[in-house]
């Protein structure tokens, strides 16, 4: 009983001490995977089995998840908590990678314009002014058909599972 509670005890530590720093969301989801499973592993079958508590675990998961974000990601978040339907983890994970990406390019696009620090670093203030320039462009276009493209993808998979209408609604300017 002590061993179970003190593995048990260590594996939250961990969750909730864990950072995104310069991991990818994918190599930050990875990592957490792995210890949520193990944290699985310490749970009574017949609680596992259950799916109300299926569904508070992922809700506890993608909370989790959130939080081990950096704060380059405090946008998303703040939209996130602004949905009527909370999507799965794994929805958040697609979502997330994809902004990633658009973060990434943003952040190669200004490089390129601007003066870098000793650190081969552009000053945030400079890069946060440039993205704003940049909200009517070609980066802003991706990102909307990406959410355009998601919305569908999610739409098909409710309307192919029954759990839905398969009627999706974007309001990607909100």
């Amino acid at each position: 009983m002590n061993h179970y509670f003190a593995k048990k005890f260590q594996l939250e530590t961990e969750i909730r001490a864990t950072k995104q720093g310069q991991r990818s969301i994918q190599e930050l989801y990875d990592f957490m995977v792995k210890l949520w499973d193990q944290m699985a592993r310490l749970e009574p079958n017949d609680l596992i089995k259950s799916n109300n508590y299926r569904k508070f675990q992922e809700e506890n998961q993608l909370i989790q998840f959130l939080l081990a974000l950096s704060d380059k990601f405090e946008p998303f978040k703040r939209s996130l908590l602004r949905r009527r339907v909370v999507p799965s983890l794994q929805e958040v994970v697609l979502e997330l990678k994809t902004e990633e990406a658009r973060l990434s390019s943003s952040s190669r696009y200004c490089k390129g314009k601007f003066a870098v620090d000793d650190d081969g670093d552009v000053p945030e203030e400079k890069i946060e002014n440039h993205e704003a320039e940049l909200s009517g462009g070609i980066v802003a276009k991706f990102a909307a058909a990406s959410l355009a493209v998601a919305g569908v993808s999610w739409a098909l998979s409710d309307y192919l599972s029954g759990s839905g209408s398969g009627k999706v609604s974007l309001n990607i300017f909100s």
